[in-house]
């Protein structure tokens, strides 16, 4: 084997939550504008690019499938969500359209679990 991971997605956190201390890290605690802007942005313009991953393997186009998959990975693993990442990673990888179609529900359950904790986190962030 390559370079694929060495955990199975459900042994992964939906949030790894040391990727958002980092960006925390940014500003000081009491305004934290770097990390809202980033998390306004990833709200901006991730959703949509799930949504083209999901129209991409209902058309069952693979090349579409390998490219929104590893732009939605990268987006995930950018903000913790190490789950969503690791499926993402495997649809990325995936020998054929079957392989890719079975990531289909934990990567759609991964995704919104992973959004959802995020737009907690957003939500829960001081307003200056």
């Amino acid at each position: 084997m390559s370079d694929a991971s060495p955990h199975s997605p459900s042994d992964l956190p939906t949030l790894d939550r040391s990727r958002l201390d980092e960006l925390r890290e940014i500003d000081p605690p009491e305004n934290p504008e770097t990390l809202i802007t980033l998390l306004e942005l990833f709200f901006d313009t991730t959703p949509a690019l799930y949504q083209q991953l999901l129209d991409a393997l209902s058309n069952g186009d693979t090349e579409a499938i390998r490219r929104h998959a590893h732009k939605l990975a990268g987006s995930c693993g950018n903000f913790g969500g190490a789950r969503a990442t690791c499926i993402c990673r495997a649809m990325d990888t995936a020998a054929d359209l079957p392989a890719m179609l079975a990531l289909q529900p934990s990567l759609e359950q991964a995704c919104m679990e992973f959004f959802g904790l995020l737009r907690q986190e957003l939500d829960a962030l001081p307003r200056v």
